[in-house]
């Protein structure tokens, strides 16, 4: 599940891991999506606790738990993530809600 993100090999779950330390939200997912520059790059779903959270919020509370080269580049908030059929989230449903918004 390791992605290459800029010469770095980066594990999204623990970046997912990372973001539910902050308190901020219920519940996330960090996927790698294609970069022109660096190959590809890594962005995050996620579900806020409360509509005061905004996404700089969570993102500037992330990078006192991460280095910067894990820290997702962008960060979209929804109301709910996608499930598949066994309750797991469904990685390609977010992968085309991250690129429908």
């Amino acid at each position: 599940n390791m992605l290459k993100i800029g010469g770095y090999r980066v594990n999204p779950q623990e970046v997912e891991e990372a973001l539910s330390k902050t308190d901020l939200i219920i519940e996330s997912i960090v996927i790698g999506v294609e970069d022109h520059l660096l190959g590809k790059r890594l962005v995050a779903l996620a579900v806020p606790k409360d509509s005061h959270n905004s996404s700089q919020k969570i993102l500037k509370r992330l990078c006192s738990l991460l280095p910067k080269n894990k820290i997702p580049g962008e960060l979209k908030l929804c109301r709910a993530l996608p499930l598949m059929a066994n309750g797991k989230i469904d990685k390609r449903e977010c992968l085309r809600m991250f690129e429908s918004k």
